[in-house]
């Protein structure tokens, strides 16, 4: 872990502190407990990486700058390394995974249905090299995989879904002669140590017009404030450090937006985002005001239930369309009188 003055997106030295986090070592036996995510990883921060010590201090911060939102003291990538070693011999992701994802299979394939219908609407699916990084067995590409060629870059080595391949490990592995003309980044940028360097890493291995498609939490609003571990999330974003990360790295942002997403265990809230390899044509926007909206002035809590509530309605429309038409128009206006 290293100390961080400047913000790890945009580099400015524009930090403003917003809160403090005092945590100890946990106590009990690592091997009963390997179901607790922050059990464990706080074992490993204490055991492996601070020895000794009796507790660690934490300064989440905000970047006046770019709205970013991260902590202090910071994760290195040879931190993170040892993380995933550790991590891979315990197999504490397929515990959880066994305890938390009874319902995955449903989820998976209704989520993978909604990514590829997204970028449908941007871009013809045929005939392209699609790869999804961090992407476990591959569930997200079950709609690509009859008309292109689908690949998984994953630190672990898993069996994959039929007509997936295993590429490598990182994106730095990637080999020079592969170009894709579609990456999935889901649920992975919230835990890179250098996100920028890291999807300047992508943008390097898409052919021209390439597509990036990407899920983070939206971390600007309770995930930041529920962090009970410091080597899992280390990155926090708003639509606006999103939107800036994704110009200064020379995206054309085709798609940025909040919303309640399927993942295995329901719905989270989530920015989902598309960037487009091509010249970018991207609005300016006040990047911090947007972090400070969606931290505080807004009732996201009840925006984010409208907004799940309004894609239940429109999911069911077509079979009680006239039922659904009145509901619809009610939370419409709901949610506009909350942005305002």
């Amino acid at each position: 872990m290293q100390n961080t003055l400047h913000c790890p997106v945009c580099k400015k030295d524009q930090n403003e502190p917003i809160l403090n986090r005092k945590i100890k070592p946990p106590q009990g036996k690592l091997k009963s407990n390997l179901g607790d995510i922050n059990f464990v990883r706080n074992h490993i921060l204490f055991d492996k990486l601070y020895p000794g010590k009796s507790s660690l201090e934490f300064v989440f911060k905000v970047c006046k700058n770019c709205g970013f939102i991260f902590f202090t003291p910071r994760p290195t990538d040879d931190d993170m390394r040892i993380k995933y070693e550790i991590t891979d011999e315990l197999h504490d992701v397929d515990v959880r995974e066994n305890l938390a994802y009874s319902n995955a299979p449903t989820y998976e394939d209704k989520r993978a249905l909604h990514i590829y219908k997204k970028l449908k609407r941007i871009r013809k699916l045929e005939n392209l090299q699609v790869t999804d990084i961090g992407g476990s067995e591959g569930p997200n590409l079950t709609y690509f995989i009859k008309n292109n060629t689908c690949t998984v870059i994953d630190y672990v080595q898993r069996d994959l879904i039929d007509g997936a391949k295993y590429l490598c490990k990182t994106v730095q592995d990637i080999p020079e002669e592969i170009n894709f003309d579609v990456a999935l980044f889901c649920h992975t940028l919230e835990h890179v140590v250098d996100p920028k360097e890291e999807l300047l890493r992508i943008k390097e291995k898409l052919a021209p017009n390439g597509l990036l498609y990407i899920e983070v939490p939206a971390g600007c609003w309770r995930d930041f404030r529920e962090t009970k571990n410091f080597l899992t999330h280390v990155n926090f974003f708003s639509t606006g450090s999103l939107w800036y990360l994704l110009d200064s790295c020379g995206f054309n942002i085709k798609h940025l937006k909040r919303n309640p997403t399927l993942t295995p265990t329901g719905y989270d809230d989530v920015l989902v985002a598309i960037g487009e390899k091509s010249t970018p044509q991207n609005k300016n926007i006040d990047h911090y005001d947007v972090t400070q909206k969606q931290m505080t002035k807004r009732p996201y809590l009840l925006y984010i239930k409208l907004e799940l509530l309004t894609f239940l309605l429109v999911s069911t429309k077509e079979k009680f369309q006239f039922l659904v038409r009145i509901p619809l128009k009610i939370v419409g206006l709901l949610k506009k009188l909350i942005k305002r």
